[in-house]
């Protein structure tokens, strides 16, 4: 059994096969929901965007002054 082609490899992918383009871009979407779900779920809180990603305020929330970025 041939070792599984990792659909993100770019320098991999055969450009001209619109099968393999289908499944990179099938691919890089999820990949992207994935990672910025955290981000959009925590906007949503705060209210900054609707539940269809709508900006529904300007406004940026208040950030703690005493929280430091850092890790201590």
């Amino acid at each position: 059994m041939p070792a599984l082609k990792d659909p993100l490899a770019v320098n991999a992918l055969n450009f001209d096969d619109p099968a393999e383009m289908a499944e990179f871009d099938s691919a890089w979407m999820a990949a992207s929901i994935e990672r910025n779900a955290p981000v959009l779920a925590q906007m949503r809180r705060d209210g900054i965007i609707d539940e269809h990603g709508r900006r529904v305020s300007t406004t940026v929330p208040v950030v703690d002054a005493e929280a430091s970025v850092e890790q201590q």
